[in-house]
């Protein structure tokens, strides 16, 4: 068979719901159509978990279309278990299958996208139309005690973002495994924030509308007593899509076309 060329797989965690990857999709699209001349195997999109496809479904059909050279491009918020260690030990996996069937992956990166989500994160928070010194931003993030360190970085560079906007206090709430997926840290947060501001806008740090927009952050909104719940701005919407991010994957991923092509 000939070689359709070098394909471009993106690869994040997955979700048992078809929305969650909705974003994704979008994400692929426009790569797809931006990275036509660099990748005419295509752009993809592969999870570890969920509904899928896996990575080992999506090399495999990149393969059956005569792709030989698979470019992998991590797409996660920040450094993880997953990043850290489940992306390169999957792509290891994979690799020793493709020996059978012709096929190498390349992983692309080892950065999470935390840099590059500003500008967009600024226009998220700034749709609400609330005035910034007026209002306190609450950020339910997921969490980890084991990358803690990372999780801090991020949040403070969020708060110094904000903070340069007029916004303040900038409230971090846990919304992942590490409370169990407990409603109940951004209740309190989102209190504090109302106790120092008129409103509060919820805005979720977090990649694609999932689980905790449509249902841990709505029953933390459900804890604040109706009177303060009137003065809480909430969108149920993530980081993806976002252009910024494209620009930064498709700059790598052009690199890596460069840099690894035969």
């Amino acid at each position: 068979m000939k070689s359709s060329g070098r394909a471009l797989i993106l690869f994040s965690h997955g979700s048992k719901r078809a929305s969650w990857s909705r974003p994704f999709e979008a994400t692929r699209d426009v790569l797809a159509m931006k990275l036509k001349k660099n990748f005419p195997g295509g752009v993809h999109l592969s999870f570890l978990e969920g509904i899928g496809p896996d990575l080992q479904e999506t090399t495999l059909q990149c393969a059956a279309h005569g792709s030989t050279e698979m470019i992998v491009f991590p797409l996660f918020l920040t450094a993880s278990t997953h990043l850290k260690e489940d992306v390169p030990a999957e792509i290891e996996r994979v690799n020793q299958q493709g020996k059978e069937h012709g096929f190498h992956l390349i992983q692309a990166t080892e950065s999470s996208i935390s840099e590059h989500i500003w500008p967009n994160t600024i226009s998220r928070v700034n749709r609400h139309h609330a005035p910034p010194s007026s209002t306190a931003v609450v950020l339910p993030y997921y969490g980890s005690k084991r990358f803690a360190s990372q999780w801090e970085t991020l949040l403070e560079t969020a708060r110094i973002q904000l903070e340069q906007q007029g916004y303040g206090p900038i409230l971090p709430s846990p919304v992942g495994h590490v409370v169990h997926g407990s409603p109940e840290p951004t209740t309190k947060a989102i209190l504090k924030g109302l106790d120092a501001k008129p409103y509060a806008i919820v805005l979720p740090l977090l990649l694609s509308p999932g689980i905790f927009q449509l249902k841990v952050i709505p029953q933390a909104i459900d804890g604040v007593p109706e009177p303060l719940r009137e003065r809480v701005r909430f969108t149920p919407d993530g980081i993806l899509p976002d252009p910024h991010v494209d620009h930064w994957v498709m700059k790598v991923a052009r690199q890596c076309s460069v840099t690894d092509s035969d």
